[in-house]
């Protein structure tokens, strides 16, 4: 220690107020060391002697400034957060300060904290792009859709030329069902900015929706082009193959494979903690749909039928939505946990942590999955089940869960990295939801009509050319006859359009025949919808799933074309276990022949639908119990393999 430095620090010790004492051994420190947290007493020290002194207070706002950018970048956000608060506090008028805060909080995923401070940012400094961007991102985030969008067109009025604004404005507009605006939004990013990936994985997406496939295929590979690195954009890009009639099924399982290569690996280590064969297992299941969605439609019910005495149940909770669905699910688990704001690193550690023999993830491919943190092992089994019709890719994806009917013997183990396993009876338990059990079959729409009503209540991405052919062929050989689409994109007048044009254009169907209906306001008078449809026409290649259970609870038989693989064969699998094999197809002249030859018997039509729910409700497909107890089996074969050679 040199003199100077031991007579500030004397000085101090005696209770000094001189300043200079207080600012200039800070100074010391910060040259010799740094001593950070002896800085920080020292310069805040100085601050409460002489609040209105610029100087110390602009020395200490300089010191939280840098360390707290320091840590941010060091990932340690929530070291960092204290700091900008500090800095805050400090100095209240500074927008910068407010902002800093906000956008700690936001990393964490703290949106409505990080909302709180970027509004005090506005307030500071109104005509400040950046944290209208950052209150847009925020709001969107918590799904205050109404005023994301009203901070994003306050960036615009700003920066006419941001592509932050423009790519968030094409996401509001399409979760609002005003697609084109989505698409005219994203374009616009484009014109500015042609090497926008994320805008042109947006405009992907956008594009599926609308069942415009080769636009959506061309958007995706220039995405992925861009940011090859990027696993979310190229998880995007293999679901959307799974669309494609055209598609060679060898060509999308090695496309697949490649998902392997781009996921980035930390070097995560691993050590189970018990090799016990016979012990409780304890069974984690991840997704981010654990509310009203498809896969909690066929996962709640296993869940609440799981044997306690044999598994412990975990269900990680990844995404940000709750709602009665999500408390059914959570009452019916061990042990709940919400990870949303976990990085892929701190939820691999706590999984780790609660000490997990067996993850089964319900995500696949599908938006907001975490393949890339289970590219590297987070549990000595991992199994992908559920949510996806297609392999992960992934070489530590050890199983995944399906049935002799959806993936045949054979030729379907070769297009899996993982190792198939077959439940008997079928692998899908199908609940409806609370609020479909009291809603009343319909009699036959043809008794009051008089005239056969097709329907079909997929998405646009999985209604192509070839599906169109086939219910065109259908209309055209059943005279009076009509078809109801459903789809959330037909909200759209010019998507509507679209579809009608592809009716009439070689194919000489007349708009009048051809009902066009987006999305209800409420999820209940979707279902009751089918009220007005006498049979449903599946599509192909990539198969209805819930649409199918949903029909069939309502008393509505759903044709449709067994595929070649697993996309296009689940179809297949929910009516074989409902004992309807008689509907389904084996190639598109039979779906054609057998679309006809039902439309021409309505007298077995409405015989089918009176007794169709309780024949669901007596089938395999409802029968919880059933796959309970068979993934139990198969999670207790899958340890016990992986205990005699771990």
């Amino acid at each position: 220690m040199d003199a100077a430095e031991k007579a500030y620090a004397a000085a101090i010790e005696l209770g000094s107020r001189d300043l200079d004492a207080y600012n200039n051994l800070a100074a010391i420190y910060d040259k010799s060391g740094p001593k950070v947290e002896e800085q920080l007493a020292l310069l805040g020290k100085a601050v409460s002697l002489a609040p209105q002194n610029a100087l110390v207070r602009q020395n200490l706002v300089t010191l939280l400034r840098r360390e707290a950018c320091s840590l941010e970048q060091a990932g340690r956000l929530r070291d960092a957060l204290g700091l900008f608060a500090r800095w805050a506090e400090v100095d209240p008028e500074s927008a910068a300060a407010q902002r800093a805060v906000g956008y700690c909080y936001s990393r964490l995923k703290q949106w409505k904290s990080a909302i709180q401070y970027f509004t005090a940012a506005i307030n500071l400094e109104p005509d400040n792009a950046t944290y209208y961007c950052d209150l847009g991102l925020a709001c969107f985030e918590l799904g205050l859709l109404a005023e994301a969008k009203g901070a994003f067109q306050r960036v615009l009025q700003l920066d006419s030329k941001s592509i932050y604004a423009f790519t968030h404005l094409g996401l509001i507009a399409n979760l609002t069902g005003m697609m084109w605006v989505a698409v005219n939004m994203t374009r616009r990013a484009l014109e500015i900015d042609p090497t926008c990936g994320q805008a042109h994985n947006n405009l992907a997406l956008f594009m599926r929706d609308q069942g415009a496939l080769v636009e959506c295929r061309r958007h995706y590979q220039e995405a992925v082009r861009l940011k090859p690195d990027d696993p979310n954009i190229f998880s995007g890009y293999l679901l959307s193959l799974n669309d494609d009639p055209d598609a060679d099924q060898n060509w999308v399982v090695s496309e697949h494979r490649r998902f392997e290569k781009i996921v980035k690996r930390s070097g995560r280590t691993w050590a189970p903690r018990s090799l016990d064969r016979e012990k409780r297992l304890r069974i984690a299941y991840l997704s981010p749909d654990f509310r009203t969605h498809s896969v909690a439609f066929f996962i709640a019910a296993v869940l609440e039928a799981h044997d306690r005495s044999a598994v412990e149940i975990t269900c990680y909770a990844t995404g940000n939505k709750c709602d009665g669905m999500t408390e059914r699910i959570r009452s019916a688990t061990d042990r709940w946990r919400e990870v949303y704001r976990l990085s892929d690193g701190e939820l691999a550690a706590l999984i780790q942590e609660d000490a997990i023999d067996v993850i089964v993830e319900l995500s696949g491919h599908t938006g907001n999955n975490r393949l890339a943190m289970l590219a590297e092992r987070t549990a000595p089994v991992q199994i992908t089940y559920l949510g996806y019709p297609n392999t992960t890719g992934l070489e530590s994806m050890d199983y995944r869960i399906t049935d002799a009917v959806a993936d045949p013997e054979g030729v379907a183990d070769a297009w899996c990295t993982e190792k198939l396993v077959r439940l008997e009876g079928g692998f899908l338990a199908y609940s409806p939801p609370e609020y479909a059990r009291d809603l009343d079959v319909g009699e036959l729409p043809f008794r009051k009509s008089g005239q056969i009503t097709f329907g079909c209540f997929n998405n646009l991405a999985k209604i192509n050319d070839k599906v169109l052919e086939c219910w065109a062929a259908i209309l055209a050989r059943v005279p009076g006859s009509r078809i109801l689409v459903k789809a959330r994109g037909l909200r759209d007048e010019r998507i509507k359009e679209r579809m009608l044009t592809a009716f009439a254009t070689g194919r000489s169907i007349e708009g009048e025949r051809i009902c066009l209906m987006g999305h209800e306001r409420a999820i209940v008078d979707h279902l009751r919808m089918y009220n007005e449809v006498d049979l449903a026409l599946d599509t192909f290649p990539y198969n209805g799933t819930t649409t199918t259970c949903e029909a069939m609870w309502m008393g509505v038989p759903v044709l449709t074309l067994e595929g070649r693989c697993h996309a296009g064969r689940v179809g297949a699998s929910l009516l074989t276990r409902v004992g309807l094999e008689g509907w389904v197809a084996s190639d598109r002249a039979d779906y054609i022949e057998r679309a006809v030859s039902w439309a021409g018997n309505t007298v077995g039509l409405g015989e089918l639908r009176m007794g169709l729910r309780e024949r669901l409700r007596a089938s395999p497909l409802m029968d919880a119990k059933r796959v309970a107890r068979r993934l139990e089996a198969a999670y207790r074969e899958a340890w016990q393999t992986y205990c005699r050679n771990p």
